[in-house]
């Protein structure tokens, strides 16, 4: 959970909750079906704010659900980056 552990360490250093929401993978996690619950998170956002995802391993599972979801998010219009 290196997500939530950075959004805890945001929180501590800024002093307040940060504006960032965190989805963290467990190892056995279903990717397709993770890769669901985050556009659905996604459409209930604003879709006219572009999308900024963190992700920690290039070519790990975590980071291929995030590649997947901006691949599917930029087909349907939203503005998406990924680091």
């Amino acid at each position: 959970p290196l997500g939530a552990a950075f959004q805890s360490c945001a929180r501590h250093v800024l002093g307040r909750e940060p504006d960032l929401t965190v989805f963290d993978v467990a190892p056995d996690a279903d990717p397709p079906a993770q890769t669901e619950r985050i556009l659905d998170w996604m459409r209930a956002c604003a879709p006219d704010e572009p999308i900024l995802i963190l992700c920690d391993l290039y070519g790990a599972t975590p980071f291929n659900i995030a590649a997947q979801v901006q691949r599917q998010a930029l087909e349907q219009g939203y503005v998406v980056h990924l680091l």
